[in-house]
């Protein structure tokens, strides 16, 4: 009994079907022929019709195609003495899993085969396992960061993992790049000499910084070497420093150049107000007065050019020019609307050649939190709203629509998962610290695992093995260990214990100031960062502290709050300086991207 042939399915989730049919196939060909009540030597493929009139010897006629056991009915032909259809479907043997339909099949193969019309029993029966095509064998695209390859059968998508460092991207796994965002210590402190350094000869205006010793001039020399070994495509960029304003005077000098540093950003104080929570696209205090703190921005798209941008900060020259005329009179200069630099005596002045330079306090909570409020706003932005991907002004992210016709979408990165936020903060000392919501352990805890809580959703940071929860209202490691963590190497630690020991500390070992830190947002969204989808995320905060200093509690607290490293180094050896740096750039990706968008 031949099968019309069809395309085959995908033995993946097919083969139930193709058993059934070898099975209907085998017991067909196999099983011995079922004669009609009429001819016991006619083949049953050549069965004729039988007579409805004609009856058995005991004056009944059998059922020849009987369901479920072929059980032969009698009793109908005994009471009025009509003959029973010999032909009739076989009832609950219908094959059909959305492919073949119509295919009869009695439970017992050797008792008979039932086809549609008995009057046709030599008929080929024809098996419809037709599976809708829906792609191309071998074609490719991307469901959410992951590969989807057409199988070969066609009928559907086979999804796996892009390698790690990798996501997917136009239908092909590409290299995932991250991001990383520098907070500079530009306090008055960062002009002290280096001890061991001879170098001499820095002059204004050029202000070579390989000639001179201070900590800042030998930071600019280092960073430069490191910034230079960052593959700009595979590490996107953004500076920032502590907050200063251009001071106009007549000439400027390598210590301070054009700058005056501060505790905030002018914004804060005009047009106000001071000390918020949460910065939005509406916030004028904070766009006007941003690159107060924000040296070189996120890059927008694919041909900013971040790492020689922040190189620039670095080479020693600066200049600032009139940009025109502006509304402040006063000789402070502050942002005022309609000048992109500082507004002051009338004149609007920007920097034609910016440069870090050392003045001011060391707001480092105040710095962090800027900082944090660019993340959410311009670095992590699902759930933008966008009508082209320009709009998200983010080379990491593109606008989708949630169907077609759609004009309004949402900015997605396809590789949020997967791509890691790094926040170094550069530093030669820690500020002073109190369990308040602009205190810098208390930003860092922001950064880095949230502060209070309600559930475990509104925390971020952690690990699989020790993740972040909600404990007593705050945001903390679920494991606390000892309490204690090591300068060293930020391992487990314990002041008891002596050499030899699996707690041992060979230098300071530090109290973990998370337990300490209850500080909380006025309004509770603003206790972690969200972006615009209102997905809480968290980066990594370490400190890298050159001071030299024995005594490191403050920069370890931060990178402890931070969910980050600290990283000790002493400015006067520049070779362990370099390899420090460029292991902090070294930006590790994780290892899968598990999550569609």
């Amino acid at each position: 009994m031949p099968i019309a042939p069809r395309r085959t399915p995908s033995p993946a989730w097919r083969m139930p079907t193709r058993l059934v049919l070898a099975s209907l196939l085998i017991a067909a060909c196999s099983a011995e022929p079922v004669a009609p009540a009429n001819d016991a030597s006619a083949p049953l493929d050549t069965a004729p019709a039988p007579d409805a009139g004609a009856d058995s010897q005991d004056g009944t006629t059998t059922d020849a195609a009987a369901s479920d056991g072929a059980a032969t009915d009698t009793s109908a032909a005994k009471a009025d003495g009509v003959a029973t259809d010999s032909g009739a479907m076989l009832d609950d043997a219908a094959v059909n899993d959305g492919v073949a339909d119509d295919v009869a099949v009695a439970d017992g193969a050797g008792d008979g085969v039932g086809a549609a019309d008995a009057g046709d029993a030599g008929a080929d029966i024809a098996v419809d396992t037709t599976v809708p095509k829906v792609c191309n064998s071998g074609e490719t695209q991307c469901a959410g960061a992951k590969l989807a390859t057409c199988g070969v059968y066609e009928d559907g998508w086979i999804e796996t993992n892009c390698f790690p460092g990798t996501t997917c991207s136009g239908g092909k796994c590409v290299p995932v790049s991250n991001n990383l965002i520098i907070a500079f210590d530009t306090s008055g402190s960062m002009g002290g000499t280096v001890q061991g350094c001879s170098a001499s000869g820095q002059s204004w205006p050029t202000c070579d910084p390989t000639k001179k010793c201070t900590r800042m001039d030998v930071s600019k020399v280092v960073f430069t070497a490191a910034l230079k070994k960052i593959d700009a495509n595979a590490t996107r960029m953004a500076l920032f420093r502590f907050p200063q304003k251009i001071y106009q005077k007549s000439t400027g000098s390598c210590t301070s150049g054009y700058y005056q540093g501060a505790s905030t950003i002018s914004g804060e104080q005009s047009p106000g107000p001071s000390n918020q929570e949460e910065v939005t696209a509406t916030s004028n205090w904070y766009w006007l007065s941003l690159n107060e703190t924000l040296s070189v921005r996120f890059p927008p798209d694919g041909t900013f050019k971040s790492k020689d941008k922040i190189l620039k900060w670095m080479d020693g020259t600066e200049a600032i020019q009139s940009a025109g005329s502006c509304s402040n009179s006063s000789t402070i200069c502050k942002a005022v609307a309609g000048c992109a630099g500082s507004c002051c005596s009338g004149t609007c002045w920007t920097h034609s050649d910016p440069e870090l330079r050392q003045t001011g306090g060391t707001p480092i909570g105040k710095t962090l939190f800027y900082l944090g409020e660019y993340l959410k706003n311009v670095v992590v932005i699902d759930g933008k709203s966008c009508k082209a991907s320009a709009d998200c002004d983010n080379v990491n992210y593109a606008c989708k629509m949630a169907k077609i016709g759609d004009t309004v979408g949402q900015c997605k990165d396809i590789a949020r998962t997967c791509r890691e936020t790094i926040v170094v903060l550069f530093t030669d000392g820690g500020q002073g610290n109190s369990n308040t919501f602009f205190a810098p352990w208390v930003q860092a805890k922001r950064l880095g695992y949230g502060l209070c809580c309600q559930s475990d959703g509104d925390c971020v940071g952690g690990t699989v093995e020790n993740p972040t929860v909600c404990k007593s209202g705050q945001c903390r490691p679920k494991i606390a260990v000892t309490g204690y963590f090591c300068s060293t190497d930020m391992k487990p630690c314990l002041p008891s214990s002596t050499l030899g020991d699996a707690t041992y500390c060979s230098k300071q070992c530090i109290k973990d100031p998370l337990p300490t830190l209850t500080a909380c947002a006025k309004s509770p969204q603003n206790n972690v960062l969200r972006s615009p989808d209102g997905k809480p995320f968290g980066v990594k905060l370490n400190v890298v502290d050159i001071s030299g200093a024995t005594n490191l509690s403050g920069s370890m607290n931060i990178s402890l709050a931070g969910n980050g490293q600290l990283l000790g180094i002493d400015a006067s050896n520049p070779d362990v300086f370099l390899k420090t740096l460029t292991a902090v750039f070294d930006i590790k990706n994780k290892k899968v991207c598990n999550e569609s968008f």
